[in-house]
């Protein structure tokens, strides 16, 4: 299993409070280095040529993300999902085009927390590369275009409205973590 964070190149001080906290479980934390929003979706993907197919990954924001549980725990939890890729939550949709909540709202009517968040993304490593090759063959100001003419709801289009996107077209592999059991996410 292999514990990954987003960050910038100078951002010691910013990833702290999540390096602190992998620390008290006893999480080693590598660093993915990313140059934007936009950038998390290749940065990682590159980042995953050099781990094996079948290991577990969990990627987090470097910047908003908290662990809570040690490796075993969060190990367990993940392989809970019968889905493939697994993403934090947040209970408001933002970044979002409505497709999206569409399909979250109706896959988690219950959830406190039922919207695709960013901030966590875990499962094997192949089914990662898959979702961010796919992603990543998208003409993005198409869904630039999408978000602007009506379809988005607030904020601007970044990572999490790709990754949104992906799971409206793949809901069946893609689930979200609505009880916050994987980390804890400012959202």
């Amino acid at each position: 299993m292999r514990f990954l964070t987003w960050c910038g190149r100078n951002d010691t001080m910013r990833i702290r409070p999540l390096v602190n906290s992998a620390a008290a479980f006893g999480i080693p934390v590598e660093p993915v280095i990313c140059d934007g929003l936009l950038d998390k979706i290749q940065s990682l993907s590159r980042y995953l040529e050099t781990i094996c197919d079948n290991e577990l990954v969990i990627c987090t924001d470097g910047y908003d993300c908290l662990y809570v549980n040690g490796p075993s725990e969060i190990e367990s939890r993940i392989l809970q999902f019968a889905e493939c890729v697994v993403f934090s939550a947040q209970s408001t949709a933002e970044h979002h085009l409505g497709c999206a909540v569409e399909i979250c709202h109706s896959k988690y009517p219950e959830g406190s927390y039922p919207i695709l968040n960013s901030g966590v993304i875990a499962g094997r490593c192949l089914h990662v590369k898959k979702m961010l090759s796919e992603i990543r063959s998208w003409n993005i100001s198409v869904v630039e275009q999408e978000f602007r003419s009506g379809f988005g709801l607030i904020g601007f289009v970044n990572d999490q409205t790709l990754f949104g996107k992906y799971m409206a077209a793949y809901s069946e592999i893609v689930a979200v973590d609505i009880n916050a059991r994987l980390s804890w996410t400012s959202a």
